[in-house]
């Protein structure tokens, strides 16, 4: 074999090492590289789903990434006693209602503050609709919204006459399509 021959051989089993080992190794991101971000949204967006422990998170200096951070631990690990320690409702709403939803776990959604945009109930009534639990209805305050978790249950389209709100309306029209 000739020395051109060896050189391209060598580069051929380098490059294949330099791939194998790069397709094998966990992808991460530092916060290093979160910190490094300038752009408010961009940063938050990055930076939450970087998967940092509690105590990682809470170093965090901007508050807005560290209840970002403790929200994406507290989802990736079911465990609402991390929404418990935020303090901005914009992100302990959704926290406690992800988490419910995913684990149906209603004791959750007493947590959640209904207003202004009606989130507890929301929480209520995904929760009631996976599982087909009707009697979560009950914990839904607003009686549009109330109607509409026992219609979709029922598949009783019937029931959305009495239901005032428009666009509760016209959803509650399709529940005998889901």
């Amino acid at each position: 074999m000739g020395r051109n021959h060896i050189m391209l051989y060598s580069l051929l089993i380098i490059s294949l090492l330099v791939f194998i080992i790069g397709c094998t190794q966990k992808l991460s991101v530092t916060t290093t590289e979160c910190d490094s971000i300038t752009n408010p949204n961009a940063k938050l967006a990055y930076c939450a789903k970087i998967n940092l422990n509690e105590g990682e998170c809470n170093l965090r200096s901007e508050s807005d990434i560290k209840h970002a951070c403790l929200a994406n631990f507290a989802l990736n690990n079911n465990d609402s006693s991390f929404c418990d320690k935020m303090t901005d409702v914009s992100f302990i709403n959704p926290c406690y209602q992800q988490i419910a939803t995913a684990t149906s776990n209603a004791v959750l959604c007493a947590k959640i503050e209904n207003k202004p945009n009606m989130e507890r109930d929301v929480c209520y009534g995904n929760i009631a609709a996976n599982t087909k639990n009707i009697s979560l209805c009950n914990n839904i305050e607003s009686s549009d919204m109330k109607t509409l978790c026992i219609a979709a249950i029922k598949k009783d389209v019937s029931l959305c006459k009495s239901i005032t709100d428009v666009n509760l309306k016209s959803l509650c029209a399709e529940v005998d399509k889901q």
